[in-house]
């Protein structure tokens, strides 16, 4: 089958009727392309965010770890229902100074989709783990969309790179894999998602890379518009990485405006299986500047608001 009518038929599906066989039969007919491999070595950080339970506190390594398999039912971006994975954002290795320069924006827009409603208003707890690559990570990376190809000098600089070495082999060759390598990446840059299996496509090819050779997969961040970046490792895989920061936040968001302030935090060495995070002693003074900027005049009033609104 030509590489044009592999990815219509892939287009053609009905996801709705959860066919997995098939998009795993034709993606295993994909056969030779040329790619790149990306590694993330050793003393490179990722974060991974998780939003809180109400009023509890998160204590040990795995709350900030991959879901444990028995709770993946879903399709995910870049998981199936089969194998859970371990999502985490990351940034430009050397951000410019239009670029974001912290992993906890990437962290928040992924883990809170109404952070991008500019009518919502709410208080969220979430909670942070940073995770310092302790062994190399060999991943694929999906970043071939031509929507966020101007957004970072990083992705840029890879794209740019693929494309330049891309052109030492035969023309045939080198079209087959730009058009699935753009298919692909379309597939992992979906924004309307209305249910789980309009993720099929994606989880599955990343699935089958993962059981061959790869950690993982490394992708623009759909929620930053391309600003930010996301992997999505094996369980197998976070046996090369350490977690070294722990740290809860609240979130309090009005409409358009938004502020975050620090509840607590701890260091770690990265061998702690649970750990007490320290509280920050300033924390209700945080609070009331960070409400008082909302326009509020206590955090009850504003508390009350969003109760009435949502």
């Amino acid at each position: 089958m030509s590489i044009d009518n592999l990815i219509d038929s892939l287009k053609n599906l009905d996801l709705s009727t959860y066919p997995d066989k098939e998009i795993k039969s034709l993606l295993e007919q994909i056969g030779k392309i040329s790619t790149l491999e990306l590694y993330f070595h050793k003393g490179r950080q990722v974060m991974r965010a998780r939003v809180n339970n109400n009023d509890s506190r998160y204590r040990k390594k795995t709350d900030l770890s991959y879901k444990p398999q028995q709770f993946n039912i879903t399709y995910q971006r870049a998981s199936t229902p089969n194998r859970t994975m371990f999502y985490a954002s990351c940034l430009s290795e050397n951000p410019n100074d239009n670029e974001i320069e912290s992993m906890r924006i990437p962290c928040i827009l992924e883990s809170i989709p109404e952070m991008r409603d500019n009518n919502s208003s709410f208080i969220k707890k979430i909670t942070f783990g940073r995770w310092e690559v302790i062994d190399d990570l060999r991943l694929f990376p999906i970043i071939l969309n031509e929507t966020y190809y101007q957004k970072t000098y990083f992705l840029k600089d890879i794209v740019d790179y693929y494309k330049i070495n891309n052109k030492i082999f035969d023309q045939i060759l080198t079209e087959k894999s730009e058009k699935i390598q753009l298919f692909l990446a379309n597939e992992f840059a979906k924004e309307n998602i209305k249910e789980d299996y309009d993720y099929m496509i994606s989880a599955i090819f990343a699935e089958l890379v993962t059981e061959n050779k790869y950690d993982g997969i490394f992708y623009p961040s759909v929620r930053t518009d391309g600003n930010g970046f996301n992997i999505a490792i094996t369980p197998k895989a976070t046996e090369k990485l350490r977690l070294i920061f722990a740290g809860e936040c609240t979130i309090y968001k009005h409409k358009m405006n938004a502020g975050i302030g620090n509840n607590a935090y701890i260091k770690l060495n990265g061998n702690e299986e649970e750990f007490d995070m320290n509280d920050e002693k300033d924390r209700e003074n945080q609070e009331s500047v960070l409400v008082d900027g909302l326009g509020f005049d206590s955090i009850e009033d504003f508390r009350d608001y969003c109760n009435r609104n949502n």
